[in-house]
């Protein structure tokens, strides 16, 4: 089929050629055919949209939209709320979603971001500095794994062409420190490789990059795009009762944007204190059981969602991005604590299971730099609370939003 034209009712659009489904299973995802339909097929819906963002040619498919329509086509969990190194769960797969314009050739895209961590490396000598950012890269693909319970990586590309989507996958690799080799060095660009994948590091802006190549297509999906999305949206004819929000909602304490609170996993300064919050069982008095931690519930977080958690002492059930759920409260003077009903279970996961740590080990800013993360995001939907992990210097966000 030529490329051309074509109405669809009133509306023109532009025609590229006919469709390709390729379902090809490696390296490690097992899809039916039908998810595999119904996903290429709902990635060109919305690609057909592109003119709403842009005159190309080449179909406009948000990343956002890639990550929650793989968790739902193909029933994997999303953790896109996470600010780790995957998306979506698929089983024991770990899957990192990336949405980018190709043109077949060799594309190098940005796989991680260390801001918070520049002043650890950026005075070293490239071939130092390129292995201490891959340290980083490992800790943070290890720690995405424990969270989520995960122990293979993978990358799901949805690679942008003229027309149509290309859908691939390849191995989410752990960078091999031993063989790394620095190729080209060029202004702040330090290029390497380490014997199996090559690699692009921007000492400006503290960005990871990393070479990606289609040689195991899922499948070819063509795209149509609408020459005039905004009057085919016009025909769409919507159901007002529907509606969640509208002139007439005031703004109060329940509004959507209060489903949420963000808290930090430190203490004032910056800093992790040594004998109380995840270092709770370090404190003096009583003996303590070596897991006893709690996450920090400060004031300022309380007087932004003043009614998010239920009254103190009483135990909600908190859910985790690895599918399993622990019994949790409000508790201490001023509700300043999140702690496990049982005093050591919050910690033995937390400590011990996600960041690893051996007994009696203490929890430090330099640690929470080192894995991108020092604060959580708990969610409240219908009643049901989950955790995720979000980014250095979310908290500061969410006071200051």
């Amino acid at each position: 089929m030529k490329v051309g034209d074509i109405l669809f009712g009133n509306n023109k659009c532009i025609l590229f050629d006919s469709a390709i489904i390729l379902v090809n299973m490696k390296p490690s995802t097992n899809y039916s055919k039908p998810d595999i339909e119904i996903y290429a097929n709902s990635l060109a819906r919305i690609g057909a949209l592109s003119n709403l963002f842009s005159e190309s040619v080449t179909p406009f498919i948000h990343y956002r939209a890639t990550e929650y329509l793989y968790s739902r086509s193909m029933n994997a969990d999303n953790l896109s709320r996470s600010d780790i190194a995957i998306d979506a769960k698929l089983g024991k797969i770990g899957v990192g979603i990336k949405t980018f314009v190709y043109n077949n050739k060799p594309k190098y895209e940005k796989i991680a971001e260390f801001n918070k961590e520049v002043e650890t490396f950026d005075q070293l000598e490239p071939l130092e500095k390129i292995i201490r950012v891959a340290g980083l890269r490992n800790d943070r693909i290890d720690f995405a794994g424990r969270l989520a319970g995960v122990d293979t990586f993978i990358y799901h590309c949805i690679a942008r062409l003229p027309g149509k989507v290309i859908v691939f996958e390849q191995e989410m690799p752990r960078i091999n420190i031993n063989a790394i080799e620095v190729t080209l060095i060029k202004g702040r660009n330090i290029s390497f490789k380490d014997g199996k994948n090559n690699y692009r590091f921007n000492s400006s802006k503290s960005t990871l990059f990393k070479e990606f190549f289609n040689d195991n297509t899922i499948f070819e999906k063509s795209i149509i795009i609408y020459e005039d999305p905004f009057t085919f949206l016009n025909t769409l004819d919507l159901n007002e009762t529907a509606t969640i929000v509208g002139m007439a909602t005031p703004k109060s304490s329940n509004n959507i944007d209060d489903n949420y609170v963000v808290l930090p996993l430190y203490g004032r300064d910056g800093q992790v204190f040594e004998r109380s919050g995840l270092n709770q069982w370090n404190a003096r008095g009583r003996i303590r059981d070596l897991n006893e931690v709690y996450i920090p519930n400060p004031v300022e977080a309380q007087r932004k969602r003043p009614n998010f958690f239920p009254p103190r002492d009483t135990p909600f059930t908190l859910h985790f991005p690895d599918g399993n759920q622990m019994t949790v409260k409000i508790c201490q003077e001023g509700n300043k604590a999140l702690m496990s009903s049982r005093n050591a279970e919050l910690g033995e996961w937390l400590l011990r299971d996600v960041l690893q740590l051996k007994e009696g080990t203490l929890v430090t800013r330099e640690l929470l730099d080192r894995i991108g993360i020092d604060a959580i995001k708990i969610t409240k939907q219908n009643g049901r609370y989950s955790i995720d992990f979000k980014h250095l210097g979310a908290y500061e966000e969410f006071l200051e939003n």
